[in-house]
């Protein structure tokens, strides 16, 4: 697999799932809106949906290295110089 698909990959999975956990933090708006709002309270309700994005993107991320863990792979001969 070539370096570069196989970052831009990694990188795609973490985006992927931390844009997902918004939702996450939106939920806990809609069911605590005493404790998670935009109001007074959105210092913490960013912090909540931050550390929600950074959790589910580490996840995803080495979910992706799980599957794909070596880009530099001796035995796979890159495709730019292949042809």
């Amino acid at each position: 697999m070539n370096p570069r698909m196989w970052f831009h990959g990694l990188i795609a999975a973490f985006i992927g799932a931390a844009a997902g956990s918004v939702d996450s933090g939106i939920t806990l708006m809609i069911t605590d809106p005493d404790r998670f709002n935009l109001g007074p309270q959105l210092k913490h309700s960013l912090l909540v949906i931050g550390i929600l994005a950074l959790l589910a993107g580490a996840k995803m991320a080495a979910a992706y290295l799980k599957k794909a863990p070596d880009p530099w792979d001796a035995s796979q001969p890159d495709r730019r110089q292949a042809g």
